[in-house]
């Protein structure tokens, strides 16, 4: 890998709702793999000293089963402080056709 390459990180992840409920936000862990046979070290582990970040959305969003969120993840690490930017778009499930709409904004945040 180039240094550049490591130095600044994007991901697209795509979930699908799998009960009816209400969108407000993300539960957020932080995992750290060294690689070899470092142990891995995570805020989701029992006993963490890590704080596990809640992120809100813009705005509340009933959501029902079969509808998807795409989250992308930017980590810009080149600072003294990564910047951790999130932009999250629902698309609603529809009938049989595919989804009646998609790309309903619901997060666009960054962090420190």
């Amino acid at each position: 890998f180039e240094e550049s390459a490591l130095r600044r990180q994007t991901r697209s992840l795509r979930f699908v709702v799998l009960r009816a409920g209400t969108l407000v936000g993300f539960s957020m862990h932080v995992t750290l793999d060294c690689g070899a046979d470092t142990p891995i070290v995570s805020s989701a582990r029992e006993g963490s000293s890590w704080a596990i970040r809640l992120v809100q959305t813009a705005r509340k969003l009933p959501v029902v089963p079969g509808d998807t969120l795409e989250l992308d993840v930017d980590i810009d690490l080149e600072p003294e402080k990564p910047v951790y930017s999130l932009q999250a778009r629902i698309c609603k499930r529809g009938n049989a056709n595919g989804f009646t709409a998609c790309g309903i904004p619901v997060l666009d945040s960054s962090f420190q």
